[in-house]
């Protein structure tokens, strides 16, 4: 019994970085597989129109339009965007130096795009997006004090002034954007749809506390009661519905949003396809080499458990 639970104790250091190869070979072999799906599907799946494409899982291309009258504002270059992805890192020195994540955030807000023959409403939320306007850059506060320099340095050397590291990618109004999603038609808005533009006008009305006490407080209390908030609420979702079917000359309202079947990709991009697809295949190329890295290191582990 002694000589076995030795035995068993002599593999702790074995069994432990064997557990982490098998999480990398799992993960690096299932990036390496979903940028190859990314790649094939922006290739082989042909383009719709807005106005005549079928009902499903399909590919939109189309410039983007704002859907509402005040702009979303990106949180660290402070650009009026349609859509923006950020994040805030820190550098930590030492024996283990890295950058460790401080704060990140991503926009959910509606917009839309229009071909030719329509327009449709994209719901961004969980979309696998690749930008072609992303920046960054280095600082010494949580903020950046100063916007991203013109051209990005090839080395940066880490000091009291480059303590922080800001990341942020964006969707601006007038970018052609290319689209794989489930494409439906609506005879009215989508209720997920309706709750995110009432929310936006809302939040607008929000930044302008005295222009909403004139027009929501009717007993002149100097505050919104429940009976005089839920009436904002429903002149807002009147609102949101009225932008969103706005110049609308069809019967139908059109959305483009994550397909409910997890093993197709919702992916936006504004980069030109050619460009995108040499990304995808790029990742997939990384991924691949960390994968036999991985393998051989599994191997050599293999080999030191039978010896």
């Amino acid at each position: 019994m002694d000589q076995s639970l030795f035995e068993l104790v002599s593999l702790i250091p074995l069994i432990i970085p064997s557990c982490i190869v098998l999480g990398l070979l799992y993960n690096t072999f299932y990036q390496s597989t979903r940028y190859f799906t990314f790649a094939r599907l922006a290739e082989d799946m042909p383009t719709a129109n807005i106005h005549s494409a079928a009902q499903g899982y399909r590919e939109l291309s189309g410039e983007t339009e704002n859907l509402f009258p005040e702009p979303l504002i990106s949180p660290l270059t402070k650009t009026p965007c349609l859509w923006y992805l950020y994040s805030v890192e820190k550098y930590v020195g030492g024996k283990n130096s890295s950058w460790e994540l401080v704060e990140d955030g991503v926009s959910e807000r509606v917009f839309l795009i229009r071909d030719a023959t329509g327009k449709c409403i994209v719901d961004p939320h969980l979309a696998e997006v690749s930008t072609a306007l992303c920046n960054t850059w280095y600082g010494a506060e949580l903020r950046p004090s100063e916007p991203p320099p013109a051209h990005e340095p090839g080395f940066v050397v880490i000091g009291r002034d480059k303590r922080y590291r800001y990341t942020e990618q964006r969707i601006e109004a007038g970018e052609s954007l290319y689209v794989i999603a489930n494409f439906s038609s609506h005879m009215e808005v989508p209720s997920h749809i309706k709750n995110k533009g009432t929310r936006q006008i809302i939040r607008q009305w929000k930044t302008n506390q005295d222009n909403l006490l004139k027009a929501f407080d009717q007993n002149d209390d100097g505050r919104i009661d429940n009976k005089e908030w839920q009436r904002a609420q429903r002149l807002a979702s009147h609102i949101a519905i009225k932008k969103m079917t706005a110049d609308q000359h069809e019967t139908h309202l059109h959305l483009a949003s994550k397909p409910q079947q997890k093993s197709k990709p919702f992916i936006l991009s504004s980069k030109a396809e050619p460009d995108m697809v040499a990304g995808y295949r790029k990742s997939m190329i990384y991924s691949l080499v960390a994968f036999l890295a991985a393998l051989l290191f599994a191997a050599n582990l293999l080999s030191k458990f039978n010896a």
